[in-house]
């Protein structure tokens, strides 16, 4: 069967359809197609095409009896049956509506048909001729496009015929490109434009309203590409607008066929990925061009992709008024998509990638907060009650608002600085949300208030935190007595905190993980709520208070000895549990011991305790939010530690929560002298009726030891302490400091089972202004038997190589999870992780990649090159180490395969700078240090200090940089 190009077309397309979706019902109203038809139902008869054809001749008698072999028309797969004249609405009124309702309807029009084969075979121009001239037939068309068609016999036009237009254009960029002289040829011009505007579109129309952008001067002698690139630019832009576009010249864009807009799509996602210097100018220029188009769009109009500068700046302002009028979704959106697409503007600009985080962060606290709203509009019967609405998973729970806020302030106090586009806007809008936040906050504590006075203040004994050890750990220990169990008692791990961390948990291969929440005992304070998890009820249920001179809490007494240490705590679990012993280290200790003698201490014992004061301790000193996440990210890591050393099981809690106070704190309460109260309750001999105050006696409490009454204020601010500043506060009874998170993980089968092991390769470093991208790909390396099986993912984290000090802020991770500090990576996958490195001093250091819970899954990788650290804001630089004066060359220079490239590397490090003729000696020719010069930008990364480039009339300077 031979058949013309756009019946071959028409001829793949219905098989096509038929294979996928058959039988199908081919309308061919204006029957256009009906010799195409008959020429299929013979090849089928002939053995050359699969599917069978049955036609209508003008009888649905004779139709039918054709029909009834291939089972009536109604099941056939692939039967394909032509209706010439019938269109959608009066195949209905004829014997054949139930064949039609069965099978699939194919149904497309000549023009169309025409259109879409000759796409990229002829220019869109030559296609409107002929569909534009008299009788343009299916006959007439395969005519024209035979001949339209045929390939200019030469080998350019040979070789254009076979590669993508990415391709053309990486030959007509790169000066080293075998095709490029021959590309650039003026003999040439019209053959690569004719083919440009075949394969992509681009018209005569558009090259004279592109003609004047220009590229960089070396490139105005071979500019063939520019109309190219920036008609990529164009259709990409246009195709992602929700509403036409008025320039003229992009009205034209918009009936460009798909298979040519999909083509211009990749060349500008190229052109941006592998060229961004040339992208940002060519767009720039491009820009400038369309002002009316600038000026009339409104951020509802753009799209997910920010093609143009002006794009962006357009949605952040759009997003900043959304913040304003309180609409979160649109807000949250914008700043999302900016985030998905890793928007290229705001990845050159990274103080505005800030500004979109700081957006997302607070559209995300805003619409928590709305929803917030909505759990205080039934009043709460009982603490059940209250527990449930504040913790509930399955549903919003009011933890989830808190959970934003601390997000938001993490954010704030990690990217804020007065260089952030609209800062004054968008100080404004954080402004406003800490106050829409503090009022929700107030509401829900004055509500939890009234349940205590109504209630009672003491929950149902399975919801206390002094019951958990005797009903939670306990149990494992005696349901278990072959295994070990470790109980993490985490200062200050408030529920949403838990939350996170569960969250991480959640699927850990080998343990059914759990999540429960309880209330903390009250005051919320450590040597009350830490002491009361070690079981230290007397017979009665209640805690016995030990307190100082000032009759101020200290701990707890049980029996004969005090409970108010890590060892008294032991000591008390111990013979709570009937142990012959109860060993434990601090949360500190355990990541820094070695596998083995992690191991030899977790063999020893059959109850592991694990006390961790890193998150409270981070909260009082101000050490800053965004702290908070690393010491999750040390919990989990402790987890994998303590997995691998033998614990069975896990238990993980906290003593009590805590509130954040910032400028939108009401004003201080006062109560007695400022000595008398603490920051969330005071003690007093007798009740107190205050209005903002709630009280209670020890005994209502449930503890012995004092005859006092507890004064707590109902709302989120503190007592007047004088002059104090108070960002993070507890010992009150706000569900944000009672309610803790219970954490269990039980494992579902014993150790040995098949898990992974795990390599890493990285592309070299690049760096984008005072931040880093690191590109890696997490490889299996092999399996092996180890204790609890894996999965195909792997959490990973970056550490500098011997520098302590230096903070590592992880600001965007594409292509993998980011958790707080850490990232979740799967195999087989390429990340990258936008970074800045932030120290005591300006330098550069070297990174490592690693996996927090064991280097038995994957070695530390140290990444090649040395990254930049910025000094510190605020920060006085030390006085600069001196480092001795080394006998051979430093071991950094071995990175360098290259012997002249070390040679010129090592003249830098010793004298300061290099020359261009210098450094051309040293390299062996002019045309090795061309090469060198185009992979500078590589090379530099591995040299352990700054270099700049400077041009003079004699050529090239390297300059090593150490300010």
């Amino acid at each position: 069967m031979t058949l013309g190009p756009v019946s071959k077309y028409i001829a793949d397309q219905v098989k096509f359809t038929a294979q996928r979706n058959g039988p199908l019902v081919w309308l061919d109203s204006h029957g256009h197609f009906s010799a195409l038809a008959a020429s299929l139902k013979q090849a089928h008869d002939e053995g050359e095409f699969t599917y069978p054809v049955v036609s209508f001749q003008g009888s649905f008698l004779e139709i039918m009896l054709d029909l009834k072999p291939h089972g009536g028309g109604l099941h056939k797969s692939g039967l394909i049956i032509h209706m010439p004249g019938f269109h959608r609405e009066n195949i209905r009124t004829t014997p054949m509506l139930e064949q039609y309702r069965a099978g699939t309807r194919y149904e497309i029009a000549l023009d169309t048909s025409i259109r879409q084969a000759a796409t990229g075979l002829v220019t869109p121009t030559a296609i409107d001729a002929f569909l534009n001239g008299p009788n343009a037939t299916l006959e007439s068309a395969d005519a024209w496009l035979a001949r339209a068609a045929i390939v200019v016999h030469s080998e350019l036009g040979a070789w254009l015929e076979q590669v993508p237009p990415v391709l053309v254009l990486t030959a007509l960029t790169s000066r080293n490109h075998l095709q490029h002289d021959e590309l650039t040829k003026p003999s040439s011009r019209t053959l690569v434009e004719g083919w440009f505007e075949k394969r992509l579109g681009v018209g005569q129309s558009w090259r004279r309203f592109a003609a004047r952008v220009r590229g960089p001067v070396e490139e105005h002698k071979s500019d063939a590409h520019l109309p190219v690139l920036t008609h990529a630019l164009a259709v990409e832009y246009v195709h992602d607008l929700s509403r036409a576009p008025v320039v003229e010249a992009l009205v034209e864009l918009k009936d460009l066929q798909p298979a040519l807009v999909k083509e211009n799509q990749k060349i500008a996602a190229w052109l941006r990925k592998e060229h961004p210097d040339r992208y940002e100018r060519i767009a720039d220029e491009l820009e400038g061009l369309l002002g009316e188009q600038e000026k009339d769009s409104n951020p509802e109009d753009l799209g997910q992709i920010d093609t143009f500068r002006f794009e962006e700046a357009k949605l952040m302002k759009g997003a900043l008024d959304a913040l304003k009028d309180e609409e979160w979704g649109k807000a949250l959106n914008w700043a999302e998509g900016r985030k998905a697409q890793a928007s290229f503007w705001s990845s050159r600009q990274p103080q505005r990638r800030s500004a979109w985080k700081l957006i997302a962060a607070a559209a995300k606290l805003g619409s928590a907060i709305a929803s917030g709203h909505e759990l205080l509009e039934t009043r709460w019967l009982n603490q059940a009650e209250a527990l449930d609405v504040y913790a509930r998973r399955e549903r919003f729970g009011a933890w989830q608002v808190d959970h934003a806020h601390r997000v938001l302030e993490s954010e704030r106090a990690r990217r804020w600085n007065a260089q952030l586009p609209h800062y004054s806007e968008l100080q404004e809008r954080l402004a406003d949300l800490r106050v829409y936040y503090r009022r929700w906050a107030d509401d829900l504590g004055r509500e939890y208030a009234r349940v205590c006075r109504d209630s009672g203040f003491l929950p149902d004994p399975n919801s206390q935190q002094r019951t958990l050890f005797t009903q939670v750990v306990r149990p494992l220990l005696q349901d278990h007595p072959r295994q070990s169990t470790a109980y993490f008692m985490v200062d200050a791990m408030r529920y949403e905190l838990g939350a996170e961390l569960f969250k991480r948990l959640e699927n850990l291969s080998g343990f059914d993980v759990t999540l429960t929440p309880r209330f903390a005992e009250a005051p919320t304070l450590t040597c009350i709520g830490m002491n009361a998890l070690a079981g230290a009820t007397n017979a009665a249920g209640r805690l016995t208070l030990t307190v100082n001179a000032k009759g101020n809490p200290t701990g707890l007494h049980k029996g004969e000895y005090a409970i108010n240490k890590p060892d008294s705590r032991r000591r008390a679990m111990r013979d709570g549990a009937g142990l012959a012993n109860c060993n434990g280290l601090s949360l500190a200790e355990v990541l820094i011991e070695t596998p083995s003698s992690l191991k030899s201490r977790v063999a020893q014992t059959r109850l592991f305790v694990v006390h961790s004061l890193e998150i409270d301790e981070a909260g009082e000193h101000g050490t800053g939010l965004h702290v908070f996440d690393r010491y999750i990210d040390q919990l989990e890591s402790a987890i994998h530690l303590l997995r691998e050393a033998g614990i069975h099981h896990f238990v993980l809690t906290a003593d009590h929560g805590f509130l954040l106070q910032d400028d939108s704190t009401l004003n201080r309460e006062g109560f007695g002298t400022r000595r008398t109260p603490k920051r969330r309750y005071a003690m007093h001999s007798a009740p107190n009726t205050a209005p903002n105050h709630v009280n209670f006696s020890a005994l209502q409490l449930g503890l012995e030891g004092t005859d006092r009454h507890f004064v707590f204020l109902t709302g989120t601010h503190v007592f007047d302490r004088g002059n104090q500043k108070d960002g993070f506060v507890h010992g009150g009874i706000s569900l944000q400091e009672r309610v803790i998170p219970v954490i269990r993980l039980e494992q579902k089968r014993r150790s040995g089972s098949t898990t992974l092991q795990y390599s890493v390769t990285t592309q070299p470093m690049q760096q984008i202004h005072d931040m880093c991208r690191v590109k890696g790909t997490l490889e299996i390396a092999s399996s092996g038997v180890l204790s609890f099986g894996g999965d195909q993912s792997l959490t990973l984290a970056l550490r500098a190589v011997s520098q302590d000090d230096v903070e590592i802020q992880i600001l965007q991770v594409d292509d993998a999870n980011q958790v707080g500090g850490t990232f979740i990576a799967t195999a087989s996958t390429t990340f990258s992780v936008f970074l800045k490195l932030v120290g005591a001093r300006d330098g550069r250091v070297q990174l490592q990649l690693y996996h927090p819970g064991s280097h038995d899954r994957m070695p530390p990788y140290t990444l090649d090159g040395w990254f930049p650290v910025l000094q510190r804001p605020n920060t006085a630089p030390p006085p600069p180490v001196v480092a001795p004066t080394p006998d051979a060359e430093p071991k950094w220079l071995d990175t360098f395969d290259d012997d002249g490239v070390r040679q010129v590397f090592a003249f830098l490090d010793k004298h300061g700078s290099i020359n261009e003729a210098e450094a051309t000696r040293m390299l062996g020719g002019p045309r090795k240090f061309r090469r060198f010069s185009s992979k500078f930008d590589t090379l530099k990364s591995k040299a352990p200090f700054e270099i700049t480039t400077e041009h003079a009339d004699s050529g090239k300077r390297y300059v090593r940089d150490d300010t």
